[in-house]
């Protein structure tokens, strides 16, 4: 049996920047990691806001990997630019995204990206770019409400700990 896609969400802490509203900005995309065939949504080194949207993500990512039935779907929108993907469990341990330009049109609703993936190895990307995300603003002091709900995300869980 071949081996499911091992799509990842990418955040490159270097770039992260601190807005002069206090809002903290820096590259985060998708990234199929099938080298034959390498997509990437929106595109690599999207510039957007991933404290706020890992912590949005994070906890609908580890609300889905709890859910048993196949079909629970949730939608995780970027913050810059008309571009969202939802994540589908498709069955155990499997998550279809499919990725949307959300423009008005014809074809508003077809993915332009779509992948059946691996859920934990997805999951586990966003809790590391998450943890890298925060460690760059712990260094430079960079405290707020969104950084504080991602780091409450990133806790570990009483089904965690065992």
């Amino acid at each position: 049996m071949r081996a499911l896609p091992r799509v990842e969400l990418v955040v490159e802490p270097e770039t992260l920047e601190r807005t002069a509203l206090g809002t903290i900005a820096g590259h985060i995309w998708l990234r199929d990691g099938d080298a034959a065939a390498q997509g990437d949504f929106p595109e690599v080194g999207w510039p957007d806001q991933p404290v706020a949207l890992l912590a949005a993500w994070v906890p609908a990512l580890q609300r889905l990997s709890r859910s048993v039935p196949a079909g629970e779907e949730i939608t995780c929108a970027f913050v810059e630019g008309p571009y969202a993907f939802s994540v589908r469990a498709e069955g155990l341990g499997r998550w279809r995204l499919r990725c949307y330009e959300r423009r008005s049109g014809a074809n508003s609703d077809r993915a332009v990206q779509e992948w059946l993936t691996d859920s934990a190895h997805l999951l586990a990307s966003a809790v590391r770019a998450g943890r890298a995300t925060l460690a760059r603003c712990d260094a430079r002091g960079w405290w707020g409400p969104e950084s504080e709900a991602l780091r409450r995300a990133l806790e570990p869980t009483p089904t965690d700990r065992g």
